[in-house]
C-alpha cells in the first residue's frame, strides 16, 4: 500500500460560510459565497440548492472494473478527542469497502482552519481499486447491508493545529470525512491530490452530521498530551461511524 499526506497548513486555508439555501435577495454574491452544496444564483443574489445525491458514491456499479478511484464512503474514524493545544493529535480512518471490491492503493489529504477558537478540519480519503474475480452488484458503491463491509485498508495520520507564527490553536475543532463521488474522486487523483481541487469537490455537497466527529477535538493548554496513534492502545482515541 501507499498513501499522500499534505503538511499541516496555515489557518483559514477553506471556509465554509456565507448565506444558506434559504437566503433572502441580495444575500449571496460573487464575494459572498452560498453554504456547502449551494450556488449562488447572480440575477437573484439567492442560494439555490444543488441537489447532489449522498446516498452513494456511483449507482449502479459496473459489474466488473480496474484502476477505478473510489472514495471514503462510509466506516469508521477514531480520534484523540482530547489533545493539548499545539500538539500533533492522531487521526486513524478506516473506510467500509463492499467485499467485491479490492483496493490496490489509498491516498489522503487534510487540512484545518479556525476563526477565533472555532475551528473545522476535514481528512478526504480515496483509493484506488479493481473488482474481485465474482464481479460487482449494482450497489457496491451505495448503502449495501453493513453487515458486509471489509476493511481491507486503514490510513494514521496526525493533525497539529498551530498557526503560521508557531502558536498553538487552543478552541475546539470540529472535523469531518466529507462526502464526494467517485467521479469527484477521479478528479482529485487526476489532479496529484491538490489541495484545491480535494476543497472544489467538498463543496459540491452540503455538511451532513453523521460525517462529523461528535462534539470536535478540544484543543487546550492544561489537556494531556494526545497519543502518538489511534492504535498505541485500546483508550487512546475514541471511535466514531462515519456515513451509516
Amino acid at each position: 500500500m501507499k498513501h499522500s499526506t499534505l503538511g499541516i497548513l496555515g489557518a483559514c486555508l477553506f471556509a465554509f460560510g456565507g448565506c444558506g439555501p434559504d437566503a433572502e435577495k441580495g444575500e449571496c454574491g460573487v464575494n459572498d459565497p452560498c453554504e456547502r452544496g449551494a450556488v449562488c444564483d447572480l440575477d437573484t443574489a439567492i442560494c439555490m440548492q444543488v441537489g447532489a445525491p449522498t446516498d452513494a458514491t456511483e449507482e449502479p456499479a459496473p459489474e466488473t472494473f480496474s484502476g477505478k478511484t473510489v472514495p471514503f464512503f462510509r466506516g469508521e474514524i477514531c480520534v484523540a478527542t482530547e489533545a493539548q493545544a499545539g500538539q500533533a493529535f492522531p487521526v486513524r480512518i478506516t473506510p467500509c469497502v463492499h467485499p467485491c471490491v479490492i483496493p490496490t492503493s489509498y491516498h489522503y489529504k487534510h487540512s484545518w482552519s479556525c476563526v477565533g477558537s472555532s475551528c473545522e478540519g476535514f481528512v478526504a480519503m480515496w483509493m484506488e481499486t479493481r473488482s474481485g474475480p465474482e464481479g460487482c452488484p449494482e450497489d457496491a458503491f451505495a448503502r449495501f447491508d453493513a453487515d458486509l463491509c471489509t476493511t481491507p485498508v486503514t490510513a494514521e495520520l496526525t493533525i497539529t493545529a498551530q498557526y503560521d507564527d508557531g502558536k498553538p490553536v487552543v478552541g475546539t475543532m470540529a472535523l469531518e470525512v466529507p462526502f464526494v463521488s467517485n467521479a469527484d474522486a477521479e478528479e482529485i487523483a487526476a489532479d496529484g491530490g491538490d489541495l484545491e481541487t480535494v476543497m472544489a469537490m467538498i463543496q459540491r455537497y452540503p455538511r451532513e452530521s453523521n460525517r462529523t466527529v461528535p462534539d470536535g477535538i478540544v484543543l487546550a493548554s492544561d489537556s494531556p498530551p494526545p497519543p502518538a496513534t489511534c492504535s498505541e492502545s485500546a483508550d487512546a482515541c475514541d471511535c466514531f461511524q462515519i456515513g451509516f
